[in-house]
């Protein structure tokens, strides 16, 4: 009972960015730069702190003050993981579709696929999970964009290990596989709310919806400045 509250409440916040969108969108989907500001502001101010820093200001950024992400549908081959699956539709339901999913059978040229087995942790031994833009582990996160702001990569969501259950680890059994899948998103950082094994929580769900309402490419350095 207490999860589903938590999911009622979480969807209710990720319509923030759903109700702002503006009708007058120069594209469909796609608000003006001006208007892509204003819906930002809208959100929390937390929100806003954790956009810059998690994703704008990301080390992995190549596009320093701007938003990078996927394009959606974002392509996924799950390789049949449960948790997987589970863990895209939570996505899916409670960004309110700005977050959305297309399964692939093959691993996808620019989108994730979903590896078991091989996860390390951040000293490089065998761990939970981790994202990479690489196959073979252990390999570093750097994001391949457009100009656009348009994720280009393929990265890799590894999960479990020889040292850990990614199933039993987590506070549920595909909390792993949210928190993993949310990196491969564009949640380059942690912040409070988003650190391991707590699976979507509200921080985490506002910040990535927010990322996934703005175009990407969307120039937030001065918003972010004044944060």
């Amino acid at each position: 009972m207490n999860r589903l509250v938590t999911l009622i409440a979480l969807s209710a916040l990720a319509l923030i960015g759903a109700l702002a969108t503006p009708n007058h969108a120069a594209h469909a989907d796609e608000p003006s730069p001006r208007s892509s500001q204003a819906l930002l502001m809208l959100y929390p101010a937390w929100a806003r702190k954790n956009v810059c820093a998690s994703n704008a200001y990301a080390i992995a950024n190549p596009l320093a003050g701007k938003i990078v992400r996927y394009q959606t549908p974002v392509a996924i081959n799950p390789h049949g993981v449960p948790q997987v699956w589970e863990a895209m539709r939570n996505f899916e339901a409670l960004t309110s579709g700005a977050v959305t999913f297309r399964v692939v059978d093959t691993d996808p040229v620019i989108g994730i696929v979903v590896v078991t087995g091989d996860a390390l942790n951040r000293e490089g031994q065998p761990g939970c999970g981790h994202v990479s833009a690489q196959r073979v582990t252990p390999a570093t996160l750097q994001l391949s964009v457009n100009r656009d702001g348009v994720i280009q990569s393929r990265l890799y969501v590894h999960l479990g290990s020889s040292h850990c259950d990614h199933v039993r680890e987590g506070f549920q059994p595909q909390a792993l596989s949210e928190h993993e899948l949310a990196h491969a998103l564009g949640l380059l950082t942690h912040f409070t709310g988003f650190t391991g094994i707590e699976g979507i929580t509200l921080e985490m769900l506002v910040t990535l919806t927010a990322v996934y309402r703005l175009p990407p490419g969307t120039d937030v350095s001065a918003l972010c400045a004044r944060e």
